[in-house]
């Protein structure tokens, strides 16, 4: 990628929301959005940039540079760490293990726009999930 404007399409892309979406989470314009993604030229602001690393987990040197990853990796905590080795544990007595494994590759040979579908499938189970417990 040559640019910031490609990387912003290519974050954009990855993320999968529409473009309201997306301005509203940042809290600035449809039509800013719309600029960054199709104008050349455009260039989004300091503020623009630091507010997308932050809302979406972005790395600011890849999104200004191109170096590096699109997103900051996060070190797992030591419960999600837990979680996600018992889930893992391969033996006979977890039928959790190949599922997994099956899921993982399937989705590993999907296109980036049923990715970015499965992804925001995920993101909306969560979310109903987490309204379930609060109430």
């Amino acid at each position: 990628m040559d640019n910031i404007n490609s990387r912003f399409r290519a974050l954009f892309s990855d993320i999968g929301i529409s473009q309201s979406d997306f301005a509203r989470r940042l809290s600035i314009t449809p039509a800013y959005i719309w600029k960054l993604l199709n104008k050349s030229d455009a260039v989004p602001s300091d503020r623009t940039i630091a507010d997308i690393c932050r809302e979406f987990d972005v790395n600011e040197d890849w999104l200004r540079t191109g170096d590096g990853d699109m997103y900051i990796k996060k070190l797992p905590t030591d419960e999600v760490a837990e979680y996600v080795a018992e889930l893992l544990d391969n033996d006979d007595s977890n039928p959790f293990y190949t599922m997994i494994i099956d899921m993982m590759r399937t989705y590993h040979k999907l296109d980036d726009k049923s990715k970015a579908v499965v992804k925001d499938f995920f993101k909306k189970l969560r979310e109903g999930a987490q309204k379930k417990e609060g109430d």
